[in-house]
């Protein structure tokens, strides 16, 4: 191999670790949102997206990896992965889904009273939702700070 060679592979391989330290730092953007008060969002939370899991997992492991994605199937799981850059006081943070087209939320706003977040978490819920678009909604001290789009196709 001749000096133009190596030294091309060797950009090569440094991109590639590049681009992997800031995948693994979180610092991928977040699912892009549709409204909220971006300030307020921006003061607690560092990345917030949807996903699912990969084919064949059926349960969130400690190492899981959920896969970014906004189009979802009735009976999968939708997976939030949250990661804070500042402490969130109880009560203060809320979440909901809101349904685009009948303009209203399914259900009631889920409220987290009984722990400061911090960190980051993932979660995966069920919610059995009809085919339809919507939005995962992040209330911040009662203010909406980010409404994330997503489907329910068959």
């Amino acid at each position: 191999m001749n000096r133009k060679g190596v030294i091309i592979g060797g950009a090569v391989i440094l991109l590639c670790v590049i681009l992997f330290i800031g995948l693994r730092s979180g610092n991928t953007p977040s699912t892009s949102q549709s409204r909220g008060d971006a300030a307020k969002f921006d003061q607690y939370i560092k990345d917030l997206y949807l996903g699912k899991l990969p084919k064949g997992v059926t349960a969130l492991l400690p190492a899981g990896v959920v896969e970014r994605a906004t189009v979802f199937t009735h009976d999968e799981n939708i997976c939030v992965v949250t990661e804070f850059k500042a402490d969130v006081p109880k009560g203060a943070y809320a979440e909901a889904i809101y349904d685009v087209a009948a303009q209203k939320m399914v259900g009631d706003k889920a409220v987290n009273k009984g722990l400061d977040l911090n960190g980051s978490t993932r979660k995966c819920t069920q919610y059995g939702l009809p085919v339809g678009t919507y939005e995962f909604e992040v209330y911040l001290d009662d203010i909406l700070a980010g409404a994330f789009p997503f489907e329910i196709k068959k």
